[in-house]
């Protein structure tokens, strides 16, 4: 089960990645999505809160410019 859902977290981040340039695809929500993914099956060992924190403030900040561009 593990496995499957490290696989889903890298599958989110290279959409994600994918969709920086793709503009049907939300980009940096999908990116955040697989970094919260991955930093909660790890248990926060290797990404802490406080970075998942400041990625979902520095991905609301990113989804807000696009949406008023």
């Amino acid at each position: 089960m593990e496995t499957a859902l490290w696989v889903l977290a890298v599958i989110l981040i290279v959409v994600g990645i994918a969709g920086t340039v793709l503009p049907a695809l939300p980009g940096a929500i999908l990116v955040f999505a697989g970094v919260a993914l991955g930093a909660w099956i790890d248990g926060f060992a290797r990404i802490s809160g406080w970075t998942v924190g400041v990625l979902a403030v520095l991905t609301i900040a990113a989804w807000l410019i696009d949406y008023v561009v």
